[in-house]
């Protein structure tokens, strides 16, 4: 799973880009429609004080500062929406929706993912400075408890880590969940995996218990691709 984080954290970064790129477009319009507006009031036998001609190009300034803002969000938005159901569309396997989320948990993200021989849904959830992740991706084959790890290689493990201790769980409705303790894993000391169907689900988690992830698992129910509820970005 690839998790990207912003480039600029802080949150001056935004304004302090938006100024110096689109600045001098917005303070050049507000000056020419101040000069027009005035003009056209002396024309008409009202010429502005000078203090009336400042608060028209503040207001201008702020006003097109708006507007732009507005426009690029929804340019933004529109491009989003569009990649994101490209990106569903392309999905071939069942996808599965929580009806429980973790307590005190935020969720942050929920992307699809599809790249040359690689298709999943991920999702992103936050409490405070502690995350947990969950993906979901077609199954190369069913998920076998004496591989090592106890359900093969969880996703997210990179060369040289290893697998810990792992045990299994079964839920209220009768699924098995594969619980595995890893080492030197960046996102999360813990997996849980289930198999559901064609479809193998891994949660990866560190200040989660166990007891939580088998929850939340259990709680998945089908939904289509396209029916998903996506949102935090496609990157």
């Amino acid at each position: 799973m690839i998790v990207a984080g912003p480039v600029f954290e802080e949150w001056y970064w935004g304004p302090v880009l938006f100024a110096i790129v689109f600045g001098p477009f917005i303070l050049a319009t507000a000056a020419i429609l101040t000069g027009v507006l005035a003009y056209w009031a002396r024309r008409r036998g009202k010429r502005l004080p000078w203090f009336r001609s400042l608060g028209l190009f503040v207001g201008l300034t702020v006003g097109l500062s708006l507007l732009m803002v507005g426009g690029l969000w929804a340019k933004g938005h529109i491009e989003e929406r569009r990649i994101i159901a490209s990106r569903a569309a392309a999905i071939t396997f069942q996808t599965y929706e929580p009806s429980w989320v973790f307590t005190d948990y935020d969720a942050v993200r929920v992307r699809p993912l599809v790249i040359p021989q690689r298709q999943s849904v991920e999702f992103s959830y936050r409490r405070g400075d502690d995350y947990v992740y969950a993906a979901q991706s077609p199954s190369v084959s069913p998920v076998n408890p004496s591989e090592a790890g106890c359900g093969g290689r969880p996703k997210g493990l990179t060369s040289g880590e290893t697998v810990g201790s792992c045990r299994t769980v079964v839920t209220e409705s009768g699924q098995v969940v594969y619980l595995t303790n890893l080492e030197m894993n960046h996102l999360g000391d813990s997996v849980a995996i289930i198999e559901l169907g064609g479809t193998r689900v891994d949660v990866m988690y560190t200040e989660l218990p166990d007891e939580a992830a088998v929850r939340y698992l259990d709680s998945l129910e089908p939904v289509a691709p396209e029916d998903m509820h996506y949102f935090g970005g496609y990157d």
